[in-house]
């Protein structure tokens, strides 16, 4: 009678869910992003969304180039 001792090694990624609705939300246009985002503010009524102006961000950080 012969013992044998075998060790195996897997490497895997589970993705998870966080992960799947990650990549959703990267794979989106600016589009889709925003309308994505409107639809969660309409179902749930403690989101808000602020909208900021890039412009004026955008012009004040040009004038130091």
């Amino acid at each position: 009678m012969q013992l044998e001792v075998t060790l195996t090694q897997n490497l895997g990624l589970k993705m998870t869910q966080e992960m799947q609705q990650s990549l959703q939300v990267l794979q989106m246009s600016a589009v889709e992003l925003q309308a994505c985002l409107a639809e969660k503010v309409s179902e749930n009524p403690l989101l808000n969304i602020e909208y900021q102006d890039y412009q004026a961000g955008f012009k004040k950080w040009r004038k130091w180039f």
